[in-house]
């Protein structure tokens, strides 16, 4: 699913709702948000998808090991959708920038604890 969004950057909108799209599935979609090959999508709809069994989308999103490089372009709504909600999950954890090593908005660091 990763490789051929990658290979059609034309797409705008994801559906991958009532699909089991487990742990690497929800891996690859938080990639395919930030990813450059992708500059259109926007969206990503995923209502009634299971990452396992018992658990839902937006908690098997965290618990996979997200070390890495991302970027995210703010002038995308999926992209910010994305960028918001690692920052409202990164809250329930104290200092937001315990995790987050830098951030940068226009060219300037960002603070994200304020």
């Amino acid at each position: 699913l990763e490789y051929g969004l990658q290979t059609h950057p034309s797409i705008e909108l994801l559906d991958v709702s009532t699909n089991p799209v487990g742990q690497a599935g929800l891996g690859s979609l938080a990639r395919l948000l930030s990813s450059e090959k992708c500059p259109r999508l926007a969206e990503i709809l995923l209502e009634d998808v299971q990452a396992s069994e018992n658990r839902d989308v937006a908690m098997g999103l965290f618990e996979v090991d997200p070390s890495g490089q991302y970027s995210f372009d703010m002038a995308q709504p999926g992209q910010r959708t994305a960028f918001r909600l690692l920052l409202s999950q990164l809250s329930d954890y104290g200092s937001r920038s315990q995790y987050i090593k830098s951030a940068m908005l226009s060219n300037a660091p960002y603070n994200v604890d304020g």
